[in-house]
This record gives structure tokens, sequence and C-alpha cells, in this order.
């Protein structure tokens, strides 16, 4: 199956059947190809470390098994939580303080963007065609 496959279907279906709801999200989120595609987006990019310290170059060398090992262990495990985000003060003009950025992991990062692309289809077909934001 394609990568875009998934989110297409998911998409057909929830414009089809409104009252449809889609049921084993962590299996779809755990599958390689939403993986590869999320670890894709996540490496393209390129943001700083997290709190872990592991860049791009180190998930690339990883590879996804990395994350989704984690993944299934946290499945049968329960709860998955998220790792600890790292916290950079951005300076404003003025003097000010500024706003924080925060920083997730990598693997962090991985399952936010597999939760998107399951995730985005089933969202934009609740929303009207005159709808704009």
């Amino acid at each position: 199956m394609r990568r875009q496959d998934l989110p297409r279907r998911i998409a057909v279906q929830a414009q089809a059947a409104p009252s449809w709801r889609c049921w084993g999200l962590e299996v779809q989120v755990g599958t390689m190809a939403t993986l590869r595609e999320a670890s894709r987006m996540a490496q393209a990019k390129n943001g700083a470390p997290g709190s872990d310290g592991v860049t791009c170059e180190d998930l690339a060398a990883s590879g996804v098994e990395s994350v989704r090992e984690p993944l299934r262990e946290a499945r049968v495990a329960r709860p998955d939580q998220a790792m600890r985000v790292r916290r950079k003060a951005i300076p404003q003009d003025g003097g000010t303080q500024g706003r924080v950025l925060g920083m997730p992991t990598r693997r962090d990062r991985v399952v936010q963007g597999a939760l998107q692309l399951i995730l985005e289809p089933m969202g934009a077909a609740d929303v009207q065609p005159g709808s704009s934001g």
C-alpha cells in the first residue's frame, strides 16, 4: 500500500458516512508506511534536537524501526507518554523575556506526524465547503 492510500481511504469513508468512526488508530499509526512518511516529514523540517539530544542524522541512521518498537511495547504496557520537551526562551525586541519555544524529541515528532497523517483526513471531511481558516 502506498503512503497516500490510507489517508485517502479515510477521507473518502469519512465524507461518505458522517457518522463513521475510525477504530484502531494506534495500529494505523504503528504501520511502517505511516511511520516512514512521518519520519520523512520530521526530517524535512530539520528542527533542533529535543531533550534526548537525538538529531535528524541519528534518526536516519537508526531507522524508523527504532521508533516502531517502543510504540509496539507501549501499546502492550499502556499508557505511552511523551518524553520531556526541551524548552528554549527566544528573546524579543525591547529586552522582554520573549516567548518559550518547546522542542519535542524526534520520536515524539514522528508519532505526532503519524497521528497527523491519520487524523487530518477525518477532520477535513467535517469542514464545510464555504469555511476558511
